[in-house]
């Protein structure tokens, strides 16, 4: 009886290493190491932070949408290059950046000033 159950040990022990060993193994989605952030705050006309606000950028083959949060500020992680950036909510006039570049690791600042009515279109390296 003793050799049958330092066997079961053994199997167990062997089970439960593999199942450790298993675990220890899982791949976890990598980040993008080169990536860089379009991060910036929305406001309305008078000055005042405008939450749920969608925010996307876009490329080729690339398109990223968010929300502004409760105070109004967004941040998108993206891979380097040149993007268009839309801001839109209701009652407000759509808001369009071309010509966005994101360099890797770094931060580019973009802060939206809504204003009230139709779409507007802003052309240009920077508002």
């Amino acid at each position: 009886m003793g050799n049958n159950m330092n066997l079961l040990s053994r199997t167990i022990l062997a089970a439960v290493l593999t199942v450790l060993w298993a675990s220890s193994t899982v791949v976890l989605p990598q980040t993008n190491q080169d990536a860089g952030y379009l991060e910036g705050e929305v406001v309305d006309p008078s000055g005042a932070v405008v939450p749920g606000v969608s925010i996307t950028v876009e490329a080729k083959n690339i398109k990223r949408t968010v929300l502004t949060d409760g105070e109004g500020k967004y941040r998108v992680e993206l891979p380097p290059g040149k993007y268009r950036v839309t801001a839109e909510a209701l009652a407000f006039r759509r808001f369009r950046q071309k010509k966005v570049v994101i360099e890797s690791k770094v931060a580019f600042r973009l802060n939206i000033n809504l204003k009230f009515g139709k779409p507007i279109i802003v052309d240009g390296e920077h508002p």
